[in-house]
């Protein structure tokens, strides 16, 4: 089924009833220098889809999956807006909008709810909250889009969505030949998130090999050190910490970080157990590693994991979980400093 001449044809229907005239929307022709054919029709066919969803009275609610088996649900579209531009010699398209819940909800989740607030936060999601039970509670809006790049001399349109039906950011390379009829309505049931082959029809897209330069050796022969290259491609590595309303970022070119109760500490912890310069962050052969350099020693405890006690000692950090300067990890702890490795 279209999509799009499935809501015009509800649309039509909602204002015959009404008694008023129905007439044909059309968005007005673009003109920007060195328009690109592919990117336009594109914003044609969401400024049309977006025509038509503010005529209908009520959409459906949608869901929005927080963790494995979590799924917030009563979800609504609302504040959408398009916007086509030029930046740095790039066209650039971009559709967002808000979930928005009308009444707060309260959410059955089975995992450590403290942890998983301080992940969602590492992605910009915030409305979360922990009720005197202990259980999560979601009273807010969850901010999506999706962002259309071509650049000047490109052939293809990268797409990035940012928090569709999950947290977290996708992207996806078009390739502009295929940008028909048939892909443009399946892009609808994605922003709609109905059940459509988009995402699949992408996947499925093969990725052309590189051409061996001339003089350099066959790339199915030539003989590569490994451990040099996996270390290239882990700089590219997130490490995330998050301390009450503060969120660091670092990566494997920025690595160089202090945690500990001096105001000159790139995280300033006021515990009374934290020394000056309590606990020292570089990123070594392709990981964080954490080196303690304290009085009272630093607590480590990542998820599913057992705690460990370091004192004067060095940690690699990996997937997620919780530091404590000078005190062992513990629900009653105020300081506690949330970890996510990405």
């Amino acid at each position: 089924m279209n999509i799009l001449e499935d809501l015009k044809r509800q649309a039509r229907e909602q204002l015959r009833q009404s008694g008023e005239d129905v007439a044909d929307r059309r968005p007005q022709d673009l003109s920007v220098a060195n328009t690109i054919s592919a990117l336009h029709r594109i914003h044609e066919y969401l400024q049309e889809l977006l025509e038509v969803l503010y005529l209908t009275e009520q959409e459906p609610e949608i869901g929005f999956s927080i963790a494995e088996g979590c799924v917030l649900s009563k979800l609504h579209r609302q504040q959408y807006n398009l916007n086509l531009e030029r930046k740095d010699g790039k066209l650039v398209l971009t559709l967002s909008f808000d979930l928005h819940v009308n009444e707060a909800l309260k959410i059955d989740y089975q995992g450590d709810v403290q942890a998983l607030i301080a992940e969602l936060s590492t992605q910009s999601l915030s409305g979360f909250s922990i009720n005197t039970d202990k259980t999560l509670e979601f009273n807010g809006d969850i901010p999506v889009s999706l962002q259309f790049t071509m650049e000047k001399d490109s052939t293809d349109v990268r797409l990035l969505c940012n928090n569709l039906g999950r947290p977290g950011k996708t992207s996806y390379s078009i390739p502009s030949s295929l940008i028909d009829e048939d892909l443009l309505n399946e892009l609808g049931g994605l922003v709609l998130q109905r059940e459509n082959l988009f995402v699949k029809r992408l996947q499925q897209i093969p990725t052309p090999a590189a051409p061996a330069r001339k003089g350099e050796p066959d790339p199915l022969t030539k003989e590569m050190d490994v451990s040099r290259f996996q270390n290239l491609l882990n700089r590219d590595q997130r490490l995330y910490l998050t301390y009450r309303n503060a969120i660091k970022e670092l990566n494997g070119r920025n690595a160089d970080f202090m945690i500990g109760r001096s105001s000159g500490c790139d995280m300033v912890v006021k515990s009374d157990l934290a020394s000056r310069n309590h606990a020292h962050i570089i990123f070594r052969k392709g990981k964080f590693i954490l080196a303690d350099q304290s009085t009272n020693g630093t607590f480590i405890k990542r998820q599913g994991g057992k705690e460990v006690y370091l004192q004067g000692e060095e940690y690699p950090l990996s997937g997620s979980g919780f530091i404590s300067l000078g005190k062992s990890v513990s629900v009653d702890n105020e300081h506690l400093i949330y970890f996510s490795c990405q």
